[in-house]
């Protein structure tokens, strides 16, 4: 409400506590002014359960033939939960869903939360390893462990140099260098010392 005069008070906008509370109140003072304070009546036996939040089941989103995130967005709220998206890098195409969290068929209260990772469409990539000082054996022991964690296998070509002895065998560069976000079937040059006879 905008633009009233109150008791010859101009108000250029009123709110609930500004004007309609105060009066509310000064009108209940004066008319409960001679009635006895009670306490509440005591909680009936069994009302706790209205208390209860209610729960619902989970839905699968991981369904064939694929849905789309908008109708995996609906299906969780029609369930009373919420969907909470994050894109995350996958070799599957843009807008493929690749998880939910919780699984399908878990019961959450409602509001919950439904966690929905969806492919951004790029490819996932890692920072290379520091490969330097350790072996060809080493290198390719470290890079295929964690081929297993990521899925992101990544080939080391060897390419070997004179070096002082304390390098001989063992990697004193990288092509590209360490901490570099390397993808899946990309290829790193392990450059590896050797004796002057190689």
């Amino acid at each position: 409400m905008t633009n009233i005069t109150i008791n010859g008070e101009f108000y250029s906008r009123v709110f609930g506590g500004s004007v309609p509370a105060p009066i509310w109140r000064e009108y209940m003072e004066e008319f409960l002014a001679d009635v006895p304070v009670e306490d509440f009546p005591p909680i009936p036996a069994g009302s706790s359960k209205y208390y209860v939040v209610p729960s619902t089941e989970v839905p699968g989103l991981l369904v064939e033939p694929l849905i789309t995130v908008k109708q995996a967005e609906q299906l969780v709220y029609f369930a009373h939960l919420r969907p909470i998206v994050k894109e995350v890098p996958s070799l599957e195409p843009l807008g493929t869903i690749l998880s939910q969290t919780p699984e399908a068929g878990a019961r959450l209260s409602h509001n919950g939360e439904v966690f929905i990772e969806v492919s951004n469409g790029e490819p996932p990539t890692i920072p290379l390893p520091n490969l330097i000082g350790k072996t060809r054996t080493e290198a390719n022991l470290e890079m295929a462990q964690l081929a297993a964690e990521t899925e992101i296998l990544v080939s080391l070509i060897p390419e070997f140099v004179v070096s002082d002895e304390d390098s001989w065998g063992k990697i004193i560069s990288t092509l590209p260098p360490p901490g570099t976000e390397v993808g899946a079937d990309d290829t790193v040059i392990i450059v590896i010392g050797r004796a002057p006879d190689g």
